[in-house]
């Protein structure tokens, strides 16, 4: 009976682009569903190789790194990323999260009240 690899292109596309868009490589594998040990396992033998998918993996994870570093962040990213870390126990990335739902809560019934008091229907 032959183990199945879970170092197929779908697994090794989602930790690449988790850590391009500036996960750490560790949430990049948890993201994926794969152990962090199993990416660094990963990681190791692709450096010890000269050529093969290992290789194109280590060269395609330091290309996102350095993307990952040169390109800011927006919105919609930054908030993937805390939400990843909340969910993997994070106690700093749960209350900036909460921080942003009230300032977003708080945002909204504020244009709530100024519609309201545009549309006085004289009552």
């Amino acid at each position: 009976m032959t183990a199945t690899t879970k170092f197929t292109p779908t697994n090794r596309l989602a930790v690449i682009a988790a850590t391009r868009a500036g996960v750490s490589f560790v949430d990049a594998c948890r993201h994926a569903e794969i152990s962090p040990d199993t990416g660094k396992t990963w990681l190791q033998r692709g450096r010890r190789e000269e050529s093969g998918d290992y290789r194109r993996f280590v060269d395609a994870i330091e290309e996102a790194r350095e993307a990952a570093t040169s390109t800011p962040l927006d919105e919609p990213a930054l908030v993937g990323i805390l939400e990843n870390a909340a969910r993997h126990g994070s106690v700093r990335a749960t209350q900036l999260l909460l921080e942003r739902l009230d300032k977003d809560r708080e945002a909204a019934a504020s244009a709530f009240d100024r519609l309201d008091e545009q549309t006085d229907f004289g009552s």
